[in-house]
C-alpha cells in the first residue's frame, strides 16, 4: 500500500513536525543552492486520539487509551502474551493492580457486537466438550478434591480474575485485523472469550463413577492492552479513524497521504506509543478482565478417569 509514513508529534515536542520533501510527492524542486529545505506541516498528537475515537462513539477504546496514557510506564513482557507453556503470565489473581483493569470492558458492551456474540456462543458450546473435561478434573485436583465426597467449585459472586484461576474450563479466540472498524475493534482487537463453570462434583455410591453437575457458566473476556511489535494502527484525524475502503480506494490511486478531506492525517503504529512512553515517562500496558456474564444451567457431565 503506497501509504507514507507521516511523523506524529507527541506531547512535550513541538506541535508542528518537519517532513522532508522526500517524503512527500508535491513535484518541488530544491531550492538554487540545492540546499535540502523542510516543509512545516502541522502534526496531530497522540493524545488527541481518545478524543478522535469519543467522536465516533467508541467510548470503551477511548477509555482504555486514557488510561494507557494516565498510567506510569510500564512495558508488558512478550512472554506474558504466549499461548503454550513458554507463558510467564502471573495467576490471573497475583497480576499487580497497575497491570490490570476490571471495570472498562463490560459483558453487557462486548455482546452488542456480533463476534463477540459468536465467540460466547461458540464457548458456551465448549462448556463440557473432551477438552473441558480434562481442564475440570485439573481444576478440580487444584481444589483438592479426594474424589470420595462432594465438593463445590467456585461461586457466582467471584470476579473473572478468581474464576479464570479456579473454574475457567475453555476459550474462544475472536476478532482480527480485518474485523469491521468499530468500538471492539479499537478496544480489544484480538481477543479471547472464556468460560468457567460452577457447581458441584460427586461420586454415585452404587457404581464409584464421578461426575460433575453445572449449575451455571460464567463469560468473561481477556485481552492484553500493549503495544508491542510492529502494528500499523491506522490514519487518523482529529475527529477520527480513515476506514478500510477509503485506505484501499486511495492506495489505489498511488498517492500520498498527507490529509484527508481537508483535515491533516497521522499515520499511527505501535511505535508512536511506545515513543510516547519514552519522552514523557508515561504509558503504562495493562492485562483485560471484562466482567462475568452468568448463564444458568443444569448439566451434570462424567468426570471420566483423571490423566
Amino acid at each position: 500500500m503506497a501509504l507514507q509514513d507521516f511523523s506524529l508529534a507527541t506531547d512535550g515536542l513541538p506541535a508542528d513536525v518537519m517532513i522532508t520533501p522526500t517524503h512527500l510527492d508535491f513535484g518541488m524542486k530544491p531550492a538554487a543552492d540545492n540546499a535540502t529545505r523542510d516543509i512545516v506541516m502541522p502534526g496531530l498528537k497522540i493524545t488527541a486520539l481518545p478524543g478522535a475515537m469519543r467522536k465516533m462513539g467508541w467510548d470503551v477504546s477511548a477509555a482504555l487509551m486514557e488510561r494507557w496514557f494516565d498510567s506510569p510506564p510500564w512495558r508488558m513482557p512478550e512472554l506474558w502474551k504466549a499461548q503454550d507453556e513458554r507463558s510467564t503470565i502471573p495467576p490471573a489473581t497475583q497480576i499487580d493492580a497497575p497491570y490490570v483493569d476490571e471495570t472498562i470492558v463490560t459483558m453487557d458492551w462486548a455482546l452488542r457486537f456480533k463476534r463477540c456474540r459468536k465467540a460466547h456462543e461458540e464457548v458456551m458450546r465448549r462448556v463440557a466438550n473432551p477438552a473441558a473435561v480434562k481442564l475440570l478434573n485439573k481444576r478440580l485436583t487444584d481444589a483438592e478434591w479426594n474424589r470420595t465426597t462432594r465438593k463445590a467449585l467456585g461461586a457466582r459472586n467471584m470476579s473473572a480474575r478468581e474464576l479464570d484461576e479456579s473454574c475457567q474450563v475453555n476459550a474462544k479466540p475472536f476478532g482480527s485485523a480485518i474485523s469491521t472498524l468499530d468500538d471492539a475493534y479499537g478496544a480489544l482487537g484480538s481477543a479471547t472469550m472464556k468460560v468457567a463453570v460452577i457447581g458441584q462434583a460427586s461420586i454415585d455410591p452404587l457404581d464409584g463413577r464421578a461426575s460433575f453437575h453445572i449449575e451455571a457458566a460464567g463469560t468473561y473476556i481477556r485481552d492484553f492492552y500493549d503495544f508491542n511489535g510492529n502494528q500499523f494502527l491506522g490514519l487518523w484525524t482529529a475527529d477520527r479513524v480513515i476506514n478500510k475502503k477509503e485506505l484501499i480506494a486511495h492506495a489505489a490511486l498511488n498517492m500520498h497521504v498527507i490529509e484527508w478531506m481537508g483535515d491533516r492525517v497521522g499515520l499511527v503504529t505501535n511505535q508512536s506509543f511506545d515513543a510516547y512512553r519514552s519522552r514523557n515517562n508515561r504509558g503504562g500496558d495493562f492485562v483485560i478482565f471484562s466482567d462475568v456474564h452468568w448463564t444458568p444451567l443444569n448439566i451434570s457431565i462424567d468426570l471420566g478417569v483423571p490423566e
